[in-house]
């Protein structure tokens, strides 16, 4: 299997492209397909290595790295399209000698019938297998296929993508999935129904002009959730000059007792999820001249909100996943914790062209405070994100990370006890190929 692995990912890196997979650009978003009728390949490699400072502690900061190839062929006529890739990966390197499979690897059995460990990982799988329509009217996606755009579920579905669009700035859609899987971005998870128990389905209205975008929706998952929200996008201003974009999305996730006895749920050391609960972002960015940004975020939650809703699509516009493997959630941050408060500072300042060498090229400084009943975070992270060429990308992330544990609970094995004081700073660094 591991030698089939490597074949993959080589094959992967002489015909493809490699691709940057971090907090502002997901591993499949940076697929391009030309706009031409006729069979096409895109694939891509992607090293990943994240390296933490501070091993040595109560509950440790992990270290590990991997090497991951997808490679795909589809057809396209005109409205039409079908795709079919598969996806690869292997640890390059792992400080906790045997629990980075929860990374990559992590399969419990597409109906939870097995214990995932690091001798059953799931290294290879179809991540993409769909049919496509798309016109005017309507777009129509069918198959295993990543589903983007959504506040509350960016990863990949295996199920349906229905959107009716009327009126010129009107659409309904209808979402259902299965399963969940991850892929890029230092993980790679295949498909299984651990965080999705009965499946999982969204309906949505919504309304999108140049100046606004409004859509009400809710999630429902049998035995699980009902969650309905909403969304709320508002743009002024010129991109040549000052553009303002205001976005504000909260969901409403109402669990029922049978969630206790599902489990599969995060932080059910915390606090019981049943009952209602919320979730609210406030974000206000500012762009100017098309080549600075800066942006404050305020989010809320209300009771375990994040029990099962919002782990594979939290629209915060970070990284929920950088704590420890060794804490709840497998590397859940607090920001997403039950009664969260979290305060947001981004910026960024972005050029194209600057020299043969330098296409593009993307730096940022990044600020957040959280507290929570559970623990209180702070996190300042230089980003750097570097287009070498059209194909070849760099990407960086320098994060000082303090964790304040006040709860016990976030050790899986329960042997931590009093609050503790634990460093999960890191480099992480991203280098990629595609085609």
């Amino acid at each position: 299997m591991k030698s089939i692995m490597f074949l993959f990912c080589i094959f992967s890196l002489l015909c493809g492209k490699m691709l940057i997979a971090e907090e502002r650009s997901d591993f499949e978003k940076s697929l391009s397909i030309e706009n031409v009728d006729g069979v096409f390949l895109t694939g891509g490699v992607e090293i990943f290595n994240k390296t933490s400072f501070h091993t040595k502690q109560i509950l440790p900061s992990n270290s590990y790295g991997y090497v991951l190839g997808d490679l795909n062929v589809g057809y396209k006529y005109k409205f039409f399209e079908v795709m079919l890739g598969g996806v690869a990966a292997g640890l390059t390197y792992d400080s906790t000698r045997g629990l980075a499979y929860n990374y990559v690897g992590y399969y419990p059995g597409w109906n939870l019938n097995q214990e995932p460990t690091r001798d059953n990982t799931s290294n290879i799988f179809i991540h993409n297998a769909f049919i496509k329509f798309d016109n005017d009217m309507i777009n129509v996606k069918l198959g295993r296929f990543q589903q983007e755009d959504d506040d509350w579920f960016d990863s990949y579905a295996e199920g349906a993508n229905i959107v009716f669009k009327f009126a010129k700035y009107w659409h309904i859609k209808l979402f259902g999935s299965t399963t969940v899987a991850l892929v890029g971005n230092g993980w790679l998870t295949d498909f299984s129904t651990v965080y999705s128990t009965y499946g999982i389905v969204n309906a949505e209205a919504g309304f999108k002009n140049d100046t606004a975008k409004f859509d009400i929706y809710v999630y429902y998952g049998y035995r699980e959730y009902v969650a309905p929200g909403f969304n709320l996008n508002l743009n002024f201003g010129t991109k040549d000059f000052i553009a303002y974009n205001t976005k504000i999305t909260a969901i409403f996730p109402i669990h029922p007792a049978s969630i206790v006895d599902i489990g599969n749920y995060y932080f059910n050391g915390f606090k019981d999820p049943t009952g209602f609960t919320s979730s609210i972002l406030v974000r206000q960015d500012i762009d100017f001249f098309d080549t600075y940004k800066v942006a404050l975020a305020i989010y809320k939650n209300i009771g375990n909100a994040n029990a099962r809703i919002g782990l594979f699509g939290n629209p915060i516009g970070i990284d929920i996943w950088d704590n420890s493997v060794y804490t709840t959630g497998a590397s859940l941050n607090a920001s997403v914790a039950p009664d969260a408060l979290s305060v947001l500072l981004f910026t960024e300042a972005r050029w194209d062209n600057l020299a043969k060498w330098v296409k593009s090229l993307s730096v940022g400084i990044d600020g957040r405070y959280t507290t929570a009943p559970s623990a209180d975070e702070y996190s300042l992270k230089l980003l750097v994100d570097w287009g070498i060429t059209d194909t070849i990308k760099l990407g960086v992330i320098i994060n000082y990370y303090t964790h304040f544990m006040y709860s016990s609970a976030w050790d899986n094995e329960g042997v931590v006890s009093g609050n503790h004081i634990l460093d999960r700073s890191y480099l992480m660094t991203n280098i990629a190929y595609n085609f």
